[in-house]
């Protein structure tokens, strides 16, 4: 898994330390945000897929894949400087309340052990926890998703606050109307 990691790492390093060269491309954002959360999303299910006899989940697979998903969907973001997006915030207040559900609606119970000299207690998730896991876990993917279809919208906000814009445009020629460009910029 380390080669996963060292390529992840250099890509967020190239993405968040380019200079500005030139306008950003709304189909690139798409792309690398949808790309990267998609990456990310198969290494979280590889984690529930490739189980080792006796586990739940494969932790490692899993944790990488959650930290990830934490990160590569705002990848269209980095591409155009945004490098704070709304969805990385979602992700982080979801997981603040993931790990907080986790750690207080916990509860002691008997646990049934046989030969055991005297009953352990054993630590239960209380039912009250489900629906704050699921909320938790809805919200997670909805940042994910926001920053995906976010991404080209960045690219436009990129463009618009450098650089130039071309845009097509009827201009009067000695014969008429004809099809033109008009080059507008920011200086």
């Amino acid at each position: 898994m380390r080669p996963m990691r060292r390529i992840v790492l250099l890509a967020l390093l190239l993405v968040s330390t380019a200079a500005y060269a030139g306008p950003r491309n709304r189909q690139t954002a798409k792309v690398m945000s949808g790309t990267g959360a998609a990456v990310a999303g198969a290494v979280t299910l590889a984690g529930f897929v490739t189980v080792p006899e006796g586990e739940a989940f494969n932790r490692p697979v899993l944790y990488t894949g959650v930290g990830m998903l934490f990160v590569t969907p705002s990848l269209g973001e980095f591409y155009s400087g945004q490098y704070l997006t709304w969805g990385m915030g979602v992700r982080a207040l979801a997981t603040g309340l993931a790990v907080w559900t986790l750690q207080t609606q916990t509860v002691a119970v008997r646990c049934e052990v046989i030969g055991a000299p005297q009953e352990p207690t054993c630590t239960s998730f209380n039912e009250k926890g489900y629906p704050l896991l699921g909320i938790a876990g809805i919200a997670f993917v909805g940042g994910v998703w926001y920053d995906v279809l976010d991404a080209s919208d960045s690219a436009d906000r990129f463009n618009a606050r450098h650089g130039y814009s071309i845009v097509p445009a009827p201009l009067r020629g000695p014969n008429g109307m004809a099809p033109g460009l008009v080059v507008s910029g920011n200086f």
